[in-house]
C-alpha cells in the first residue's frame, strides 16, 4: 500500500491485522524546495508476475522506480527507470514485462517497453 503523504509502502498481512513499513527509501519521497513544488511522494504501485519487483511511481519529484524485493521479502534499494515527467497517478505492467504509466496532468499515458537481449 502505498502513502502519497508519508511518502512509504507499507507491507499488510495476509490477514490485515498487521501493517508495517516496508520502505520510506528517500526516492519515495519529494525534494525540499525550490526543487519539487509539489509535497507528494509514491502514488501507486505494482507487483511483477515473478513476484521480484515492484514497481511505483512518484508525484512531488516524478519517476518510475523498480523496487527489488529481496529473498528476505524486505525492500532492496530503488532503481530510476524513465524520469523528466510531471505527477504520474497509475502503473501497469502487462504480460511481457512493460510498464504502462498515467501522467495525470497532461492527460497521457506513457509506454515503456522491456529490453530483451540474448545472449551471443
Amino acid at each position: 500500500m502505498t502513502d502519497l503523504t508519508y511518502s512509504g509502502i507499507w507491507k499488510i498481512s495476509p490477514d490485515g491485522k498487521r501493517v508495517d513499513l516496508w520502505s520510506a527509501h528517500p526516492l519515495l519521497n519529494w525534494s525540499a524546495k525550490p526543487y519539487s513544488g509539489f509535497p507528494l511522494g509514491v502514488n501507486d504501485l505494482v507487483l511483477d508476475k515473478q513476484e521480484k519487483n515492484i514497481y511505483a511511481v512518484t508525484d512531488g519529484d516524478p519517476l518510475v522506480l523498480r523496487i527489488p524485493i529481496k529473498d528476505d521479502e524486505t525492500a532492496g534499494e530503488p532503481v530510476p527507470l524513465p524520469y523528466g515527467f510531471s505527477a504520474f497517478d497509475g502503473i501497469e505492467l502487462d504480460a511481457k514485462g512493460n510498464t504502462y504509466v498515467s501522467e495525470i496532468l497532461v492527460n497521457q499515458i506513457w509506454s515503456f517497453h522491456q529490453t530483451v537481449r540474448s545472449a551471443s
